[in-house]
């Protein structure tokens, strides 16, 4: 007697927020994605003024949330360094979307 199996898992929608138990039919990791998130080099984390990018990729956008789900930084083919002094003490989350593939961080601001 064969029994069907499900697999539950967490999910993280386009913002990096977890979204509630879906079902999955394959567990494994995506190793593109994985050598993607090792090549990518966000420092310093936690920051007060700015936060520095290295990769060989090319970065194509990079977006920032805060933990409501609202953009509130988003810029298109950023310089390596960006300044973000302006944005209040709090925890978000950072999207990096490159050539190669997207990468979500959360990044800590004091």
């Amino acid at each position: 007697m064969q029994r069907a199996v499900k697999i539950y898992g967490l999910h993280l929608d386009e913002y990096g927020c977890l979204e509630e138990g879906c079902e999955a039919n394959d567990v494994g990791v995506n190793e593109s994605l994985l050598e993607l998130n090792n090549a990518l080099s966000i420092y310093p984390n936690s920051f007060s003024t700015s936060l520095t990018f290295e990769t060989n990729s090319i970065i194509k956008k990079v977006s920032i949330y805060n933990l409501l789900g609202e953009k509130v930084f988003s810029q298109t083919y950023p310089k390596t360094n960006l300044n973000l002094a302006f944005l209040p003490n709090g925890i978000y989350m950072l999207k990096v979307e490159t050539d190669k593939g997207v990468v979500t961080n959360k990044i800590v601001k004091y």
